[in-house]
């Protein structure tokens, strides 16, 4: 039995040796709140673009913390050594859902944002923020239309003052409730259900650009097959939100206010 179990542990470690795990097309680190881990997110975005065709694959890494911002991340997390340490190809940036709302928060935003990015450039890393749904709360009755301009807007302006690209996860949410898909928001109304998660995962893997949404055979559920249709087209025809840049680097240190993600 011992000379059998010896056996096989030679024959996995020969394994391991000669036939080594496959390096990932792209390494990418996500960091947030329960809008980027929330059902598992970031590993939908992995299992759909390696359904693709062509498949690609990539690993992913995430640091978030409920009802955490960027700039609470720099201060009390291990966010920035994380991009600092990780040879990330990719950071997918996500701050907190009252930035694009509140002008209090939104200065947070304005701090932090320059730090994160500046981190993030130092090691070559392509950036993507992660332009979620409306939220809901003391914002929900902001109309749909209006309430994801603003959210696009705050990281359009990211994209022009430090480089990198916006994922428009939250346009594809308003584009899939004016056709008439259903079941995006959690009980909560400001979460996502699965299926909501999946459309935003979506939008990230398009603003990624190595694979073709509408090429992906990957869902976490058997949804009805004219609703997987409709997302993974709309993720595939909207382009993601590029500017120019234009970097300046702000202080790094502030109060934090009481803080909803």
């Amino acid at each position: 039995m011992l000379k059998t179990l010896s056996l096989l542990c030679a024959i996995a470690a020969l394994s391991v040796a000669f036939w080594p795990t496959p390096k990932p097309d792209k390494r990418i680190l996500f960091i947030g709140n329960s809008l980027t881990y929330g059902n598992h997110l970031p590993e939908q975005v992995r299992r759909i673009a390696a359904s693709s065709t062509p498949p690609v694959t990539y690993e992913v890494v995430t640091v978030a913390r409920a009802a955490t911002v960027l700039l609470a991340h720099i201060q009390e997390t291990n966010a920035v050594e994380t991009i600092q340490q990780g040879n990330w190809d990719v950071v997918v940036l996500q701050d907190g859902s009252s930035a694009a709302f509140d002008d209090g928060f939104r200065h947070y935003t304005e701090r932090a944002m320059p730090i994160m990015t500046r981190e993030a450039h130092k090691i070559g890393a392509t950036i993507i923020y992660y332009a979620h749904w409306p939220p809901g709360g003391k914002f929900a009755d902001i109309p749909e239309d209006i309430a994801i301009d603003k959210i696009e807007g705050l990281y359009a302006k990211a994209s022009q003052d430090f480089g990198g690209k916006v994922a428009r996860s939250g346009k594809i949410w308003v584009q899939a409730h004016q056709n008439g898909i259903s079941g995006l928001y959690d009980e909560d109304g400001h979460h996502a259900t699965l299926k909501g998660a999946y459309s935003a995962a979506l939008g990230i893997v398009a603003a990624l650009g190595d694979a073709d949404p509408t090429t992906s055979s990957w869902a976490p559920r058997d949804y009805p097959q004219w609703e997987l249709d409709f997302l993974r087209a709309t993720a595939s025809k909207l382009p993601p939100i590029v500017r120019s840049k234009s970097q300046q680097i702000m202080p790094r240190k502030t109060n934090l206010p009481q803080i909803s993600n």
